[in-house]
């Protein structure tokens, strides 16, 4: 039986930390994957209970995320700078997050090039 490359690493170069990966599995998000292995979308929809401000400093070592839903978690202002930091980001969702108008007027600001989806629920 022939082995190939990939049959002898745990992941690929450029992978995201398969330990994040695992994580934000059982945290119960949605995930999209690039052949790569780097997370593409991270969608926490489903589990916005679950989500806060620690759960978004795991997404620091997501090397190329586009795709970001935070709808109806618990993630405040005290992210914004995290989340800024984030130059692969084209699409932010917060939507019924905890962060205020005035985080999402700075972020729109300082992330010219993601569309940021934030409707106030309060």
């Amino acid at each position: 039986m022939q082995t190939s490359f990939f049959d002898s690493c745990d992941a690929m170069p450029d992978a995201d930390p398969p330990e994040l990966i695992e994580t934000l599995r059982q945290l119960g998000a949605r995930l999209r994957l690039r052949k790569s292995g780097r997370l593409h979308t991270v969608d926490f929809a489903e589990c916005a209970a679950a989500v806060d401000d620690e759960t978004v400093a795991l997404l620091d070592s997501a090397q190329k995320l586009e795709e970001l839903d935070l709808s109806g978690t618990a993630v405040t202002d005290a992210s914004v700078e995290r989340l800024a930091a984030n130059k692969s980001l084209k699409l932010l969702t917060l939507s019924g997050s905890a962060v205020s108008g005035e985080a999402v007027k700075s972020l729109r600001k300082r992330m010219i090039g993601c569309r940021i989806v934030f409707l106030e629920t309060r």
